[in-house]
């Protein structure tokens, strides 16, 4: 049984170095150290020892890379500021200073903190001020938030955004600190900066899916009059850069069938963008008519009128998709454009057994008949346009569940009154899955999903408030929670991740998630990954260093993906999910991390993954054996 005690973790003895001479660190107000992106330290605890405030950057091109410089006030700090230098490498290379964001890591008091009973264990986290928002530390500045009472931590966060154009190699700087600047004896640090790039180009296109909503309007309660025009689609641009996709796509673009196939012609074709809901609403249907949460509300006719209505309303909005697409393919034989690829429908949210579950099926039934008939009426431009052909076939719901069972099944072989035994050659069910994350630490589970994934069908899965501790979304939760699933995500086959919210704040009162991120029983921050610019004056929303972990492990995502590749172009007879699974024994099981996953092991791990591609990119075939070798054996 595992049980994870954060505080045990935030308070250890520093992991990713052995204890420093502090009196390197230290000016006259502040002890100065380093951390990994995947540590946190809340604002009153320190380790015991202090890394070296030296911060070193590992990554490849194209990708962001992020660590912390920290500061333990020694007496009270007023102003405080770090500032960018060049890097400079070997033959002239430079990285310059506008591919260098700086944060001052804003702190918000947990003060109900999560008590989580699943997994057979008992977790607790500590009450009190967690850092989390990242603000860039010019308008931290200049709303004087920059003050560091004595005793208490303050993180800086630091990304270095590899240029695609960068040379590898090895890079070196100087970053300044100041101290006091707001008094008659400001103090001055260098801080060393060394940055080591791979030979290696993170994928412009992002293979692994996710859907991590944004409820519209929602925007307004924490924008206010900053709110204009162009929100909804600064804000889904945001995730996007951050290597996430909001299925909800901007509402400016689904007040109709033509408007919103319009409109995803350009997400199509953008290799960032994973997925799009498609308005199932515009449908016309009463939902709750094909399946009624009570007997006798509607006559057996009105049920039977509102499943029609459902399949001629999917066949109508799917055939203005289909006509489109046949529309530009004809017009641009080169193009390969799919409007179904990335397509998904979502019609029912966690749907508990009963009359929710059976108007998953009444959906996934009367979809397989709107699809049937199309693919009859189209079949001349079906023929033309395999590829189309298969992804529309392929369309599915999705639905956040865990009743991966004949519950959420259509077909039955022996009738509707016999025992239940699906059909797989027909398809006609739900073949789109998405349980709860925690699920995954079940070895039953797991092999009901593999079970599942041997017929062709799709897992996701579904990170919602249950999943607490490991991993969560919570502010109180440790980063390596969240960097982690990422690794469990590719170990486990599972090819896309859902997140119902990721800026709930009407709950919160004054629509300020910087003061409260607890506007329910659950952990801190549940369904708030973002924050709103309106208070610092700026369009663009203000991430989180949760937020920072999940784009971060899209990138480890991206590591494996290319690394199966070069397994498989050199003919070695071997999985980058087995790889994984190897360096994951001492970080997690199932979906749990273990209360002794070291943030040092994890970066080794990582670097390890690194030196692999390199070996493989520089055709090194038998360094990269002899790696893997060392790893599994």
């Amino acid at each position: 049984i595992v049980c994870l005690f954060l505080s045990a973790i935030l308070l250890s003895a520093c992991v990713i170095a052995a204890g420093c001479n502090t009196d390197k660190n230290e000016s006259g107000s502040a002890i100065v150290w380093s951390a990994l992106s995947t540590e946190k330290y809340m604002r009153d605890k320190t380790p015991e020892t202090y890394t070296e405030a030296k911060l070193d950057f590992v990554g490849v091109k194209g990708e962001t890379q992020s660590m912390q410089l920290m500061l333990t006030a020694k007496k009270d700090i007023k102003g405080f500021n770090l500032t960018a230098g060049e890097l400079s490498g070997e033959n002239g290379a430079k990285i310059d200073v506008s591919a260098i964001k700086i944060y001052a890591e804003r702190y918000v008091e947990i003060y109900n903190p999560y008590l989580n009973w699943h997994h057979g264990g008992i977790y607790y986290s500590d009450a009190g001020f967690y850092p989390d928002a990242l603000v860039p530390i010019e308008k931290y500045r200049l709303t004087r938030e920059d003050r560091v009472a004595e005793g208490n931590n303050q993180g800086i966060w630091i990304d270095i955004e590899i240029p695609l154009s960068a040379a590898h190699g090895e890079y070196a700087g100087e970053f300044t600190l100041e101290l006091n600047t707001d008094t008659d004896s400001p103090e001055t640090m260098k801080i060393p900066v060394t940055l080591k790039v791979y030979n290696i180009e993170m994928p412009v296109e992002v293979h692994a899916a996710s859907c991590f909503n944004i409820w519209w309007d929602q925007l307004g309660f924490g924008e206010g009059d900053n709110y204009d025009a162009n929100t909804n689609q600064v804000y889904y641009d945001y995730l996007l850069s951050k290597r996430l996709c909001s299925g909800d796509v901007n509402p400016d673009y689904t007040k109709d069938m033509a408007t919103f196939t319009d409109y995803i012609v350009t997400l199509a074709q953008n290799p960032k963008v994973t997925c799009y809901r498609i308005p199932d609403s515009l449908t016309g249907f009463d939902k709750n008519a094909i399946v009624p949460q009570t007997e006798g509300i509607y006559t057996a006719e009105q049920v039977e009128a509102a499943r029609q209505q459902l399949q001629t309303g999917l066949e109508n909005q799917l055939a203005v998709m289909l006509e489109k697409n046949f529309e530009l393919r004809d017009a641009d034989e080169s193009s390969d454009l799919d409007l179904f690829a990335k397509a998904v429908y979502y019609f029912e949210d966690e749907p508990t057994i009963g009359y929710r579950t059976q108007r998953v099926r009444v959906f996934c039934e009367k979809l397989r008949a709107a699809k049937d008939t199309l693919l009859t009426r189209y079949a001349d431009e079906f023929e033309k346009y395999p590829d189309i052909k298969e992804s529309f076939d392929g369309l599915n719901n999705i639905t956040p569940s865990n009743y991966v069972d004949e519950s959420l099944f259509v077909s039955s072989k022996n009738g509707p009154d016999e025992p239940y035994e699906p059909d797989y050659e027909k398809s006609d069910g739900l073949t789109h899955w998405c349980p709860e994350m925690y699920k995954w630490s079940e070895t039953a589970f797991r092999e009901t999903v593999e079970e599942r994934m041997s017929y062709g069908e799709e897992f996701w899965w579904y990170t919602c408030v249950v999943n607490s501790p490991a991993p969560s979304y919570y502010v109180e939760s440790m980063p390596i929670n969240i960097r982690l699933a990422s690794w469990m995500q590719y170990q486990y086959g599972v090819t896309g991740t859902l997140y119902w919210d990721v800026v709930q704040w009407k709950g919160i009162e004054g629509g300020d998630p910087y003061e409260d991120v607890q506007y329910n029983e659950y952990g801190g921050g549940e369904g708030i990954l973002l924050y709103p610019g309106a208070k610092y004056g700026q369009k663009t929303p203000v991430s989180s260093i949760r937020l920072e972990q999940i784009r971060a492990g899209q990138q480890d995502y991206e590591y494996f993906y290319m690394l199966d590749g070069y397994l498989q172009e050199n003919g070695i007879d071997c999985t980058a999910a087995e790889i994984i699974a190897e360096m994951g024994k001492t970080l997690y099981t199932g979906t749990t991390t273990l209360e002794t996953a070291s943030y040092a092991e994890f970066e080794e791990n990582r670097i390890k993954i690194l030196d692999i591609l390199q070996d493989f990119v520089n055709g090194n075939k038998s360094a990269a054996e002899s790696k893997i070798d060392a790893v599994l054996n």
